[in-house]
C-alpha cells in the first residue's frame, strides 16, 4: 500500500517554543509562527509533485500530512523521500532565514517522516494532527 501519503514531523531545537503557545485549546502564535503557516501555503502553490493536505503548528513541532502526486512516485519511495527531503529542507531554511534574531538553532538537525500504509492509518492521522492543540498537555512533544 503506497498511495503517496506521508506523515512528517519537524521539531525546534531544544523543543523551543518558538511558534506559539496554546491557549484555551488554540494555538496563539509568534511572528514565526505566522510565517511558517505562509510557507506551508506557499509551498502547496509553489508544488505540482506534492500537496501539504493538512498540519498543525505547535508551539515546538510541526506535524504535516502530504500527498505526492503520482507522476512524481515510485514504488521504491526513493523518489518520494528525496523530494520530501529536499522540500522540508528548503521549508526549514526559509523559516530559520525569518528567525535570524534568535541566537540558536530554530531546528532539530532530523525529522520524522512516516509512510501511510492504509486507509485507517490515513484518517488516525489525520484526526491525530486535527486535534492536536486540543490535546498539547497529553501530546509526547509537551514542554512548559
Amino acid at each position: 500500500y503506497n498511495h503517496g501519503y506521508f506523515y512528517i514531523t519537524i521539531c525546534t531545537d531544544k523543543r523551543e517554543h518558538f511558534f506559539g503557545e496554546i491557549n484555551n485549546c488554540k494555538m496563539s502564535m509568534t511572528k514565526l509562527g505566522l510565517y511558517t503557516e505562509s510557507y506551508i501555503e506557499y509551498l502547496n502553490s509553489k508544488h505540482d509533485d506534492f500537496k501539504v493536505l493538512s498540519h498543525v503548528i505547535m508551539p515546538n513541532h510541526i506535524h504535516l500530512l502530504l500527498f505526492v502526486n503520482e507522476d512524481y512516485r515510485n514504488s521504491s519511495n526513493r523518489r518520494d523521500k528525496m523530494l520530501i527531503a529536499k522540500a522540508m529542507q528548503s521549508f526549514k531554511a526559509s523559516v530559520s532565514r525569518q528567525a535570524k534574531d534568535k541566537q540558536q538553532p530554530i531546528w532539530q538537525s532530523r525529522y520524522y517522516d512516516h509512510v501511510i500504509r492504509s486507509d485507517d492509518e490515513f484518517l488516525r492521522i489525520w484526526q491525530y494532527i486535527d486535534s492536536n492543540p486540543a490535546k498539547w498537555k497529553l501530546d509526547c512533544y509537551y514542554t512548559l
